[in-house]
């Protein structure tokens, strides 16, 4: 039975990295699945939870997130909804 792996990265910063970790998962049989936890500019790959879903599980909108001078509270928020 393969296992489930949930891969944390921001593809606003670290997309080809995500995605190439995603694929050694995979290729070692593991289900992965991505979660952008970046609040920067707009990124998605294949089969990701996107960071506007991550946002919205810690009740907030990823634009607001986005607009937050204090990038500590920005990454908590983030990591509250993860």
């Amino acid at each position: 039975m393969a296992c489930n792996i949930v891969l944390l990265c921001s593809l606003d910063t670290k997309p080809r990295e995500a995605v190439f970790l995603r694929e050694c998962i995979e290729a070692l049989g593991a289900n992965c699945v991505v979660v952008n936890v970046g609040y920067g500019r707009p990124a998605q790959a294949d089969r990701t939870i996107s960071a506007a879903d991550v946002a919205a599980a810690a009740s907030s909108d990823i634009e607001d997130v986005r607009s937050m001078k204090d990038t500590g509270a920005a990454s908590t928020i983030m990591m509250q909804g993860a």
